[in-house]
């Protein structure tokens, strides 16, 4: 009929606004203090829109669907999600299925009506996930390095775990500050990764989405030089309230904005991270400019230090630990060139390093063969340079 939806940020939390056709705001639809996730659906004749929000602030990652009648209302909480992997409405707004998960859940398909009462559970993971041995992560929450503010993350430890023995570490990293990247949901990788006698930590450090502006823009226009120091702290925390976790035995892993977080690590915290693999790293930020401008707020003529304090080739003469980089020649993402800058860098400063080059490999580095090198490359990586777990 003309009238319009539309997203804003304007006054700190992610909500959904109601507009006429001309222009002019009619409503916001979502309350005040919630972020949403996604619009579910419009249904316009029956007068609903569907959308997630977050709205537990204990456990800020976690969606609710909700419902608000278009012409003005409060909302109504429908399905506590945790996590939506999907959700569709039938062509009459009458039904809607969705496949609901979290850290903890493994998948299950469900069949409600769209007033949020279940009728049937279509089809579910959870007797194949335990025939398997799946076992869900631990989920925490930690202080950022500003000792106030609260950081969620996973924690996976290998299978026959024993807590009396101590086990080396290893953060799986990404640095975008345009996601989060806690996944609510099991996480196959990274539990295998912890069976080969690993402690696996991620964490959704400031300057990430999904939590409201102010948490988003933390270090908004300082992009790179602060957000390590957050999940330092994090590990620091971790390691001090669970004594089988080697602190002096810590690796970092990451790929793309993740291999930029490698770097960051290993090049602004040595003492903590002795071990890096940075798959395809971002290393400077002023060869990214789309990219990260946005959270930087200027361009490189106007505030070169603000650039040039997100760049490792800067500080690569702090490098202490082992550094693995691997990346593919034919990357059109994050170029090749962007690691020749580092391994240039690295050489002036007469620091080690290792590297494994994929030719022909694009930014996904492409074919079967290469991502199982990768994984290969990686593990034996750290198998070899953090060790075992000890009694």
């Amino acid at each position: 009929d003309g009238r319009f939806l539309w997203i804003s940020e304007r006054d700190g939390w992610t909500r959904v606004y109601l507009y006429g056709e001309g222009g002019e705001l009619l409503r916001p639809l979502s309350p005040e203090g919630t972020e949403v996730g996604f619009v579910a659906g419009v249904d316009a004749e029956g007068d609903w829109l569907y959308y997630t929000a977050r709205i537990d602030a204990g456990r800020p990652y976690d969606e609710t669907l909700m419902r608000v009648p278009l012409s003005g209302g409060e909302p109504q909480a429908l399905v506590a999600g945790p996590f939506f992997d999907d959700l569709e409405f039938d062509a009459t707004f009458a039904h809607f299925w969705t496949v609901r998960m979290d850290a903890d859940m493994p998948p299950v398909l469900e069949l409600y009506r769209s007033d949020g009462t279940l009728l049937r559970e279509l089809w579910s993971t959870a007797e194949v996930a335990r025939e398997a041995g799946w076992r869900a992560p631990e989920q925490f929450a930690a202080k950022a390095a500003d000792g106030v503010t609260d950081l969620h993350g996973l924690l996976f430890t290998p299978g026959g775990f024993d807590p009396s023995r101590r086990y080396p570490v290893i953060e799986e990293i990404y640095l975008g500050p345009f996601t989060s990247s806690v996944s609510r949901w099991p996480n196959g990788r990274l539990q295998a990764l912890a069976d080969l006698g690993f402690v696996v930590v991620m964490v959704d450090a400031r300057n990430t989405r999904g939590r409201g502006r102010e948490f988003g823009d933390a270090f908004f226009g300082e992009y790179g030089q602060h957000e390590i120091a957050d999940h330092a702290a994090v590990l620091r925390q971790l390691g001090s309230e669970r004594p089988y976790m080697d602190l002096e035995r810590v690796g970092v892993n990451g790929f793309s904005w993740g291999g930029y977080g490698v770097l960051r690590a290993m090049l602004l915290e040595p003492e903590l991270y002795r071990v890096g693999v940075a798959g395809a790293p971002a290393v400077d930020l002023e060869h990214f400019r789309v990219s990260i401008e946005p959270y930087l707020g200027c361009f490189p003529s106007e505030c070169p230090l603000t650039f040039e304090g997100g760049s490792s080739t800067a500080v690569a003469d702090r490098l202490a630990g082992r550094l693995l980089i691997m990346h593919g020649t034919s990357d059109d993402d994050v170029p090749f060139a962007e690691t020749i800058r580092l391994l240039t860098a690295l050489t002036e400063a007469g620091k080690e390093y290792d590297l494994a080059v994929f030719p022909e490999g694009n930014h996904g580095i492409g074919w079967r063969t290469h991502q199982r090198y990768y994984w290969e490359r990686m593990t034996g990586y750290f198998l070899k340079h953090l060790g075992a777990p000890t009694n």
